[in-house]
């Protein structure tokens, strides 16, 4: 009964993440009117007291198409594009990353030059034959190739990090203890005898007639 109990727990925490991160998207979210604007700076939501910027949406955009396309191959066209709200999926994903960005920092999780270094140099695509780092030259030029600026591409490593720590944060407030089992589940029984000595048979059965 306890072990049911504990599951019941664990899948209530999941379910109430869900809930709240739903909840604050359909609250806070106010698409701003200069989405379809260039720059950027330009504003494509606002979170909160942040801001989903044109470039933020565009990238969530692109890396939509990239997997889609890994998917579809040449059946993604423009118009299945439009069936799938791609740019609508874009934007939520943009407006969600923002919000799990902004809890991890309330958390006070944060990711340092020393780690955001370490993950780029671990990537693949930035080394050689021999596993060594290409360089900062051909890194550059390698970002440059892609139409990415390096400083844009570091802050969402970064931001990818934090989120990793933000999961990894969440998974471990998942444990929950014996003892903490067992106490909510002896509340719950207790509760559970309240109501029921809240209807004592004595206090109705002058009342009840029988057909």
């Amino acid at each position: 009964m306890l072990k049911v109990f504990r599951d019941n727990l664990k899948n209530l925490t999941w379910i109430l993440w869900v809930i709240i991160i739903l909840f604050v998207v359909t609250l806070a979210v106010d698409f701003g009117s200069s989405v379809g604007g260039s720059g950027a700076m330009a504003t494509a939501a606002t979170v909160g007291d942040d801001e989903v910027s044109l470039a933020e949406f565009q990238g969530e955009f692109r890396r939509l198409q990239n997997l889609y396309r890994q998917i579809y191959g040449e059946r993604l066209t423009p118009e299945l594009e439009k069936q799938m709200q791609l740019p609508m999926q874009a934007l939520n994903q943009a407006v969600n990353r923002k919000i799990l960005i902004a809890e991890a920092r309330r958390l006070g999780l944060s990711v340092s030059d020393a780690e955001l270094q370490e993950q780029i140099l671990e990537m693949p695509e930035f080394q050689d034959e021999q596993g060594r780092f290409i360089g900062e030259e051909r890194y550059t030029q390698m970002l440059q190739r892609a139409q990415l600026n390096p400083a844009s591409f570091e802050e969402d490593v970064r931001q990818g990090l934090l989120l990793q720590k933000l999961s990894d944060a969440f998974a471990a407030n998942l444990y929950v203890s014996n003892d903490e089992v067992q106490r909510a589940y002896r509340e719950q029984v207790e509760r559970a005898k309240i109501r029921y000595l809240q209807l004592p048979r004595a206090k109705f059965a002058a009342e009840v007639q029988v057909q």
